[in-house]
């Protein structure tokens, strides 16, 4: 039974982290909306909303990918992660790291040209998500790793 749970954990590892991308994506949204409607849209100038947007990114993350990550190297009872595990948890969001990054080569001669819009903005927003939530991960197993290394009598595994 457990090792069904692993195996099935290990299969939709990469869905499940990157379905952590939406929280943080509308959690992101609602924070700048609250701030927004609060401040009002003349008082709120480009930079500040700018530094809600990634510091709501980066709190809001923080917390989504943690936890995920940590819930699967839980349930996927990863004692010693590798470099193998990291590419399987992340491998969803390189894909879309390198659709967002091939998005915004092919539309940022048409967005120079009329200005930036709220899409272009998501995108960037969404690749700096993306972007995080990879460098969450691998920090973490890493961490993980290096607490089984010293965990071990003499690193042996």
């Amino acid at each position: 039974m457990t090792e069904t749970v692993r195996y099935l954990v290990r299969t939709a590892a990469p869905i499940l982290y990157a379905a952590g991308f939406v929280p943080v994506i509308i959690g992101a949204i609602v924070v700048v909306s609250v701030i927004e409607n609060t401040i009002g849209f003349d008082n709120f100038t480009t930079f500040r909303y700018y530094v809600a947007a990634a510091a709501s990114v980066i709190l809001i993350g923080a917390l989504v990918f943690a936890l995920l990550d940590g819930g699967l190297v839980w349930l996927e009872r990863l004692r010693r992660p590798t470099v193998r595990d990291h590419l399987r948890h992340c491998v969803a969001l390189y894909t879309i790291l390198v659709i967002v990054v091939v998005a915004l080569i092919a539309t940022y001669e048409n967005s120079a040209a009329h200005g930036i819009s709220l899409g272009y903005g998501l995108v960037v927003t969404a690749l700096f998500v993306v972007g995080y939530a990879i460098s969450i991960d691998a920090t973490i197993l890493a961490l993980q790793r290096r607490h089984f290394d010293r965990a071990s009598p003499g690193g042996v595994t």
